[in-house]
């Protein structure tokens, strides 16, 4: 007897999702791996909403500005300045461009996943001198072992995020007197 074809396979693809609906496609590989346990949570969120940007021929195009990080719950600007350093640090993403002024236009920084290999940029966009397409994934974050100073590594990036030095003497604060304010101030 000869075998059906499902229609409703054709008309919604493998996956079941709906022609030109977007998800986030993170490989399991890379969810069990040391880089991703590694991550603080307010980084899963980046690297969710970099993932949902994600489709073939566009990875090394992808960006993140806090405008559109607001719609994955990622309010602070530090958390996402924060989060993509991190990934950075763990290898589960490559910048491809760093954000820069050029004839008076600011370009946003530009991302890809090193799941995925990394495709031709956009018309009108150029990539770093040392970042190429590649046909191939890097995969580096499977070769990412966690450093014995990740902790310290990660609080550093984020007091650089929120713009703060990370060795600062605390000021004190000295109270006298027994009026409204009793503050003298730092010493």
């Amino acid at each position: 007897m000869p075998r059906r074809r499902d229609k409703r396979g054709r008309a919604t693809g493998r996956l079941g999702m709906e022609r030109g609906e977007r998800y986030a496609l993170l490989k399991r590989e890379v969810l069990e791996s040391e880089a991703f346990r590694a991550l603080p949570d307010w980084a899963v969120r980046v690297v969710l909403g970099l993932c949902a940007q994600y489709y073939p021929t566009r990875n090394g195009n992808l960006a993140l500005p806090i405008r559109d990080a607001r719609l994955f719950g990622i309010n602070a600007p530090w958390k996402l300045y924060a989060g993509l350093k991190t990934l950075e640090a763990s290898n589960l993403i490559e910048c491809t461009r760093r954000g820069h002024v050029s004839g008076g236009r600011r370009l946003a920084s530009l991302y890809a996943l090193t799941w995925w290999p990394i495709d031709e940029p956009a018309p009108g966009v150029t990539y770093d001198a040392a970042i190429s397409p590649c046909p191939t994934p890097t995969n580096a974050w499977a070769n990412w072992v966690k450093p014995t100073d990740w902790k310290p590594s990660v609080q550093s990036i984020v007091y650089r995020a929120r713009g703060r030095p990370r060795n600062t003497a605390r000021s004190v604060t000295r109270t006298s007197g027994s009026g409204r304010t009793t503050t003298l101030g730092a010493t």
